[in-house]
């Protein structure tokens, strides 16, 4: 399919392709169109990691969500890691992930500090604008840090 572009980008999931024999490519574990089905299983599949951290439109979110951290989140690293966490979980990170998150930001912005080049390469997924040149080691990492937040189960099954 051609993938459609400006606002009309985000309507896509709502009218995906679906063959009878196979689901559109998002969707894991659902249920069988030939049969009915009371309940869908619980995902764990590689499968579902994989496509949450390299599908474009995954990759699109987890950058805008990094951009706005950076906009939005307040001062320093822990309030926009908090806001992150309010934004993706609606709750704020427990003590124990605390740590987790502030390593993964630590580790990225080492990266991305280290090689800019890499951070372009990374933000240079979807349609949504390119942060400002100064910006972009940060929106970077943070997007790092949303992409590591979208993938969790808890953000997708909300149990």
């Amino acid at each position: 399919y051609e993938p459609s572009l400006g606002p009309a980008q985000y309507r896509r999931t709502l009218y995906a392709f679906w063959r009878r024999a196979i689901a559109p490519t998002f969707l894991f574990d659902n249920a069988q169109r030939r049969v009915c089905e009371v309940r869908s299983l619980r995902t764990n599949t590689p499968l579902q990691a994989l496509t949450l951290l390299n599908d474009e439109t995954f990759r699109e979110a987890s950058r805008v969500l990094g951009a706005r951290a950076l906009e939005l989140g307040g001062a320093g690293a822990r309030g926009r890691l908090e806001w992150l966490s309010l934004v993706v979980l609606s709750r704020a990170p427990r003590a124990t992930e605390w740590p987790v998150l502030e390593r993964a930001l630590q580790k990225a912005l080492d990266h991305y500090t280290s090689a800019p080049a890499d951070a372009k390469t990374l933000l240079q997924s979807g349609q949504a604008p390119l942060p400002p040149e100064a910006l972009c080691v940060e929106t970077a990492a943070y997007s790092v840090v949303a992409s590591l937040l979208l993938n969790l189960d808890e953000t997708l099954s909300h149990e």
